[in-house]
């Protein structure tokens, strides 16, 4: 499905184009807006990188400074493809990028592999189209560094165009196409979607309206590639972002998305080729195909902002059931745990009322991988409701669920469950109104307890003294006409 990329209303006003301030919004559970900061600075070997004849690279790390400035962490990185011309120059702060002069060629800027960052991550930058070129475009990527086969934040390549192999550490991609006339007069954003989230360019127009030419441009990204939903606030305005979408902010407004030509707009853009729970560490800009090497575009004042990992609330994962011989047995695992206390299980059957069945303690604080598990041993007949509550040391809790299990109980038969006051529970749907008798063996087949029973058609659910029992492993059958079921229990 083709996504078409439009500006919200307050994109309209004149004034909303003027160079701004920088914001810096805070993710919720993060002590600072920012804790990653790279300036681009003159590196050792001059101010400008040129195409040559041959493809060639420049990579700085924190120990190494070549053309770009170290940065504190990960590779600060540019490469220009063989006879593709531009490059690259540095103006003090800033790092200007003339474009190439084919598809087939570019030139790009990558930061990449910066450590501490999470899965919940925002980046921050001022960015310029600094010419009026005829044609060229170039592709903005953010997402993780590292991923097995070509990593697109260190490879020499373009973004994958739709159709081919995707790129798996892209969490986002946006391609840019600057106008050159007084109408157009900035560039264009655009992305599609055909169940990866590679680039191509649709056959219908976005705004050029949104990045103007000529103009300081502040890029906020937040990133949110967890499984639940995340917070953040800038200056007085709160955010909550999705699991696994990212909103952009361009001069302090929001941009939106229009699913399809004519469909309601959204702002929190979805992802899905990098693996959930990845973390971001890494953006590049590229710019290619603009005839002349017209293609002019500067990016400078980089910063990253994460949540840590270490500080993340729980983090679930996965939340499944499976039907046993001897009821339901739910499954959950979490990433990451911060003060979590214990988790609730409720049920509710089709009245949807919730209760308490039981309760799992948690692990407290982890910061890896933890599995639990419950079993329920007396579902009702027809649909059964499960929800999980996450509650904190502190007494925060959250919610997850529903998901939903049809147990059939004549397919079972018979199941019997002792409970607290040693009363004996048998779970049984009969085919009609009936008489019924209970009897209790040893493992022997020494009758122990026999008792009459009325049993209604459908579901029923008689209850037995068994205090006369002993410790041991018994076996409970009932018989009726047409009805006949067996269970083991332990007393």
């Amino acid at each position: 499905m083709k996504l078409k990329l439009l500006l919200s209303t307050s994109l309209l006003f004149i004034g909303a184009y003027f160079a701004k301030g920088q914001t810096y919004g805070t993710w919720q559970g993060a002590s600072q807006a920012t804790s990653y900061d790279y300036s681009i600075a003159e590196g050792t070997l001059g101010t400008t990188y040129a195409a040559g004849g041959i493809a060639q690279s420049s990579s700085s790390t924190s120990s190494s400074a070549v053309y770009l400035a170290s940065p504190s962490s990960g590779t600060a990185r540019v490469f220009t493809s063989a006879n593709g011309g531009g490059g690259f120059v540095i103006n003090g702060s800033t790092l200007s990028i003339t474009s190439s002069i084919s598809a087939e060629t570019l030139n790009k800027f990558a930061l990449h592999s910066i450590s501490g960052t999470s899965a919940v991550t925002s980046i921050f930058f001022k960015l310029k189209v600094e010419s009026t070129p005829n044609g060229g475009t170039f592709v903005l990527g953010f997402g993780k560094s590292g991923q097995s086969g070509d990593d697109i934040f260190a490879n020499d390549k373009q973004l994958n165009v739709a159709g081919s192999t995707p790129d798996l550490g892209i969490f986002g991609a946006f391609r840019f196409q600057p106008g050159n006339s007084q109408t157009n007069g900035g560039a264009r954003y655009l992305r599609t979607s055909d169940g990866t989230y590679r680039y191509s360019d649709p056959a219908f127009g976005t705004s050029y309206a949104t990045f103007q030419k000529n103009t300081d441009l502040n890029v906020e990204i937040y990133c949110n590639n967890t499984s639940i939903p995340r917070n953040y606030s800038r200056g007085i305005e709160n955010y909550t972002l999705p699991a696994r979408t990212y909103n952009i902010f361009a001069n302090g407004n929001l941009l939106t998305i229009e699913q399809q030509p004519g469909g309601s707009l959204i702002s929190n853009i979805p992802s899905t080729e990098l693996a959930v729970n990845e973390k971001i560490d890494a953006i590049f800009i590229a710019a290619h195909n603009a005839a002349s090497n017209q293609l002019v575009v500067s990016v400078s004042n980089i910063k990253f902002g994460w949540v840590p990992q270490n500080v993340l609330p729980v983090e679930l994962t996965s939340f499944t059931h499976k039907k046993i011989t001897n009821g339901v047995q739910l499954n959950w695992t979490t990433a990451s745990e911060k003060n979590n206390a214990y988790f609730e299980v409720l049920r509710a059957s089709e009245n949807g009322v919730f209760k308490v069945i039981d309760k799992v303690n948690g692990k407290g604080n982890s910061n890896g991988s933890s599995s639990y598990q419950f079993v329920d041993n007396n579902p009702v007949s027809g649909k059964n409701y499960y929800k999980l509550k996450q509650v904190d040391n502190n007494g925060d809790s959250k919610e997850y669920g529903p998901i939903v299990v049809n147990f059939d109980l004549e397919a079972r038969k018979l199941i019997a469950f002792l409970n607290a006051e040693s009363k004996l529970l048998l779970t049984f749907n009969s085919l009609e109104n009936t008489n019924a008798e209970v009897v209790i063996v040893d493992l022997n087949g020494k009758k122990l307890i026999t008792q009459k029973v009325q049993l209604s058609k459908g579901a029923n659910q008689p209850k037995l003294d068994v205090s006369v029992l002993s410790k041991g492993l018994y076996v409970v059958k009932i018989g009726a006409a047409g009805n006949i079921g067996a269970a083991k229990f332990v007393k």
